[in-house]
């Protein structure tokens, strides 16, 4: 009898026991089935991903050289300078950038003005210099070294670039006073632009020449340490004008 009573208590710690793991089991199933019920609802969540935009990214170009105004102007109204201009008649295709500077030499924009376009990584360029070298007594063999390093690294950049020419100045009477006649200034300037147009096309650069035997553009010169040139309001606005429907060709719609 004895025996008996232990071989049945030993029975019932035995069914007890596998009753124990068939309850573990049955909530591990649960669980497992929860997560899996679940999983998809999260999953989709997590990983959706944004809808595409579709509206065009607008491309950026920055415009360099010399501002064509001056601080010590003694107008009673300042002009609206041409890169100002320009940046509006861009604007709804373009985000321009005016890192033009009053009477700012090919060097000065090669030192100063060129490092931070090219971390931008423009698109375009619009580029006016070359009468302030001309006039502060820039040799043109350092003139076409500075203008071919800037054209080089804005070309290697993959920036358009469309460039300006130097004005017709003849006439003014303020030069005069520099020491240059009609006669040697108009050669100056063939010089100086046939070199901005050589170079300019030699790097691909989109030159314009509009500015010569122009009716409606005026060049101001004021000698105080160092001759200081700057272009009338009609002056600015002719410019912006040149420059704008070149600058649209080299910035399509977008990316």
């Amino acid at each position: 009898m004895v025996q008996t009573a232990i071989h049945s208590q030993g029975r019932s710690i035995l069914i007890g026991y596998w009753l124990v793991i068939a309850m573990v089991l049955c909530a591990l199933i649960a669980v497992v089935m929860a997560f899996t019920i679940e999983a998809p609802e999260h999953e989709v969540v997590r990983h959706s991903p944004p809808p595409p935009s579709t509206a065009p990214q607008r491309q950026v170009w920055f415009a360099l050289g010399a501002t064509g105004t001056t601080a010590n102007e003694l107008q009673d109204e300042t002009p609206v300078p041409w890169a100002s201009l320009l940046i509006g008649h861009l604007a709804p295709q373009a985000v321009g950038y005016n890192l033009s500077t009053p009477h700012a030499t090919v060097a000065e924009v090669r030192r100063d003005q060129l490092p931070a376009a090219i971390t931008s990584s423009p698109h375009a360029a619009a580029l006016w210099v070359g009468l302030d070298d001309l006039l502060q007594g820039t040799s043109i063999e350092a003139f076409e070294e500075d203008l071919l390093a800037v054209l080089a690294r804005l070309s290697a950049a993959g920036c358009a670039v469309v460039v300006g020419t130097v004005p017709d100045v003849v006439g003014q009477p303020e030069l005069q006073s520099l020491g240059f006649t009609d006669e040697l200034l108009r050669l100056h300037v063939q010089h100086w632009n046939a070199s901005i147009t050589r170079l300019g096309s030699a790097l691909g650069a989109t030159v314009i020449d509009g500015f010569a035997g122009s009716d409606d553009i005026e060049v101001r010169v004021r000698y105080l340490d160092d001759p200081e040139v700057f272009l009338s309001a009609r002056g600015h606005a002719h410019l912006a004008d040149l420059l704008c429907p070149l600058m649209l060709q080299t910035l399509p719609a977008g990316r």
